[in-house]
């Protein structure tokens, strides 16, 4: 059977990796929320410590491939970095001191300085994409 070829435009292949950033980050707190069930409690962090750690590093990597301007993938890996540290301040605290499901079920703490990194992951994200897609259409204007 013959495939079609779907062409790919420009604009897509520069807000690619911010957007597989965002998905990863979005992710990252998806598996995090699983604090219901103790079985499921140290996976469901450790998954989301390498979910957070993968956001910056994929995001420096898929830009590289890209062929996107240098300094602007590393601020961009940059910021990410930074904005994945409360996430993971977060789950080594709730690995490291709570340990179960039932330990944890009265803090307030952590889960506000997870939701800070979520939404600091997300929101950097976000706005990675949309520079990539401006910064394209100002070169497609010149």
């Amino acid at each position: 059977m013959r495939q079609l070829a779907v062409p790919r435009s420009p604009q897509g292949s520069r807000t690619q990796p911010a957007l597989v950033a965002l998905v990863l980050s979005v992710l990252a707190g998806a598996v995090w929320q699983n604090f219901g069930q103790d079985i499921l409690f140290v996976p469901s962090r450790l998954l989301s410590i390498v979910l957070s750690v993968s956001v910056p590093i994929s995001f420096l990597l898929m830009g590289r491939k890209q062929g996107g301007a240098s300094k602007l993938i590393r601020r961009g890996a940059t910021l990410l970095s930074i904005a994945a540290l409360p996430m993971l301040i977060a789950n080594g605290m709730y690995l490291l001191s709570f340990k179960t499901a039932d330990g944890a079920a009265g803090d307030i703490g952590g889960i506000l300085i997870m939701l800070l990194g979520w939404a600091a992951l997300v929101g950097t994200s976000i706005a990675l994409a949309a520079s990539s897609s401006s910064a394209q259409t100002r070169q497609a204007a010149r």
